[in-house]
C-alpha cells in the first residue's frame, strides 16, 4: 500500500476513534443528569381507582370494567371543571 493510502485509513480510524469516545461521554453525561433529576422529581399521587387487572376470568373483567368505569367518571368530572373555569367571568374589583 501507499503512503497516501495508510494515512487515510489511519486518520479515518482515529475520526471514527474520537466520535465514538465523543458519544459515549455525552451518553453518560446525560444518564447522570436524567438520575439526578429523578432524585429531585415529585413523588407520583397514585390514582384512586385501581389499575386494570390482566386476569381473565369475569370476576377480574368485571373489576377491570368497574375500574375503567371509575377512571372515565373521573375524566368527565375534570373535564366539567376545566371547563367551568374557562368559563368563569371576571369579577370587577371592588372600589
Amino acid at each position: 500500500m501507499s503512503n497516501t493510502l495508510k494515512t487515510i485509513i489511519i486518520g479515518l480510524v482515529v475520526i471514527i476513534l474520537v466520535g465514538l469516545g465523543w458519544k459515549f461521554y455525552i451518553d453518560k453525561n446525560y444518564s447522570d443528569i436524567d438520575l439526578e433529576e429523578g432524585a429531585n422529581a415529585p413523588p407520583v399521587v397514585e390514582n384512586q381507582a385501581a389499575s386494570v387487572n390482566s386476569g381473565t376470568s369475569d370476576t377480574a373483567l368485571d373489576k377491570d370494567l368497574s375500574n375503567i368505569d371509575i377512571q372515565l367518571n373521573t375524566l368527565s368530572n375534570d373535564s366539567a371543571s376545566i371547563d367551568q373555569g374557562l368559563n368563569d367571568k371576571p369579577v370587577p374589583p371592588a372600589e
